[in-house]
C-alpha cells in the first residue's frame, strides 16, 4: 500500500526550504517526494499545474509509492504556509502530521524573492525599489498561493500565517526554523529538527551548503517565454516528461549567477519600520527575539 506523507515543509519561499529539503533527503529514515513543490493542497495554484485537489489524489500519492518503511514521509511546498486552503486540507488528510516552517528577515526574503521573479521572467521591474513601490496596484498582483503573480509584502506576514497551523495541528507539531540561525549554526539547528521529527540524531548531511541560490536570466525574453509555457508539476505522459526536461534545460542554460545590488540603507530602514509591528507580533507568538537576529544581522551586512 502506498504510504501517505506525514511531514510537510510548508515554506516560506526563499527561506532555505530547498536546502532543508536536500539535507533531510539523505537521512536513511526519511523519504521525501522526488518533486519539490508539488503544491497539491494549495488548489488555487495547482490548477495551473495540472494537479488539482482532490481530483489528482492518485497522482499525488504516486509521489510516495517508493517510500517503503521510511519513518517519515513528506514533501516541501512553499505556498502552503500562507494558504488557508492548504492548512485545512492537510489537517483533514493527515491530522497527525509534523509541520516545518522556515522564516527569514522579511526585507531579505522579499529582496531574494524579487530576484527570483526577475530571473523567472515574471517581474518586469528589475530594480527592487521600483518593484516594491506599486506592487499592489500594478497588473499581476494575485491571490494567496499564486506564485506566478507579483507579490512580496503579503508573503512575509508570518504572524498572520502561523496561527492557522498552530490551531490546526497544535504547537507541539509545528516546528519553526529561522533561516539565519540555520545558516549560522547548521549542525545545532538541524539536530533540533531531527529531535522534533523523532529521527535518529546520528545523521548529518555531507555539507550544509546553500541550494537554490539567486540567479539571473541571460535573456529576459527567453525567460518570460519559458515562464508562460503551460506545464505540470508531475508528468502524466512521456510527452510531459520530455516537455518538462526541455523546459528545465532552457531555464538552466539561460541563467547565471546574480550579483544583485544590496537593498539601499534608506529603503531597508523604511521597510524595517513598515514590518516592525509584524515582527513584534511574531516575537510574542514564538517567544523569541527576532528583531535582534534579523535587524542586527542586516545592519552588519
Amino acid at each position: 500500500m502506498t504510504r501517505r506523507p506525514d511531514l510537510f515543509i510548508v515554506g516560506a519561499p526563499k527561506c532555505g526550504t530547498t536546502s532543508l529539503y536536500n539535507y533531510l533527503q539523505g537521512h536513511p529514515e526519511v523519504f521525501l517526494a522526488g518533486v519539490k513543490e508539488p503544491q497539491f493542497f494549495a488548489g488555487d495554484r495547482i490548477v495551473k499545474r495540472g494537479m488539482p485537489f482532490p481530483d489528482a489524489m492518485d497522482r499525488y500519492l504516486a509521489l510516495f509509492e517508493d517510500a517503503g518503511d521510511a519513518k517519515k514521509v513528506g514533501e516541501a511546498s512553499t505556498s502552503y504556509l500562507e494558504s488557508p486552503e492548504a492548512v485545512e486540507r492537510i489537517r483533514e488528510f493527515a491530522p497527525d502530521a509534523r509541520i516545518v516552517a522556515m522564516l527569514r528577515n522579511p526585507v531579505d526574503m522579499m529582496h531574494s524573492l524579487h530576484g527570483m521573479r526577475v530571473a523567472q521572467g515574471v517581474e518586469p521591474k528589475v530594480d527592487f525599489a521600483d518593484a516594491m513601490a506599486d506592487e499592489h496596484t500594478r497588473p499581476g498582483f494575485g491571490t494567496v498561493g499564486d506564485q506566478s503573480s507579483v507579490r512580496y509584502r503579503d508573503r512575509v506576514r508570518y504572524a498572520d500565517m502561523l496561527p492557522r497551523w498552530f490551531d490546526a495541528f497544535g504547537r507541539e507539531r509545528v516546528h519553526v526554523i529561522i533561516t539565519e540561525e540555520l545558516a549560522a549554526e547548521p549542525q545545532q539547528t538541524f539536530a533540533h529538527l531531527l529531535a522534533f521529527l523523532e529521527l535518529s540524531p546520528g545523521y548529518q548531511p555531507a555539507s550544509f551548503r546553500h541550494y537554490n541560490t539567486s540567479l539571473r536570466p541571460r535573456s529576459v525574453l527567453l525567460s518570460r517565454i519559458v515562464g508562460r509555457l503551460p506545464h505540470r508539476a508531475v508528468p502524466v505522459s512521456r510527452l510531459d516528461r520530455i516537455a518538462i526536461a526541455c523546459m528545465r534545460l532552457l531555464r538552466r542554460t539561460n541563467r547565471r549567477r546574480l550579483d544583485r545590488p544590496p537593498v539601499s540603507p534608506a529603503l531597508r530602514e523604511r521597510l524595517r519600520a513598515e514590518f516592525a509591528p509584524d515582527v513584534t507580533r511574531l516575537e510574542a507568538l514564538l517567544g523569541r527575539d527576532l528583531a535582534g537576529t534579523w535587524w542586527a544581522a542586516a545592519d552588519r551586512s
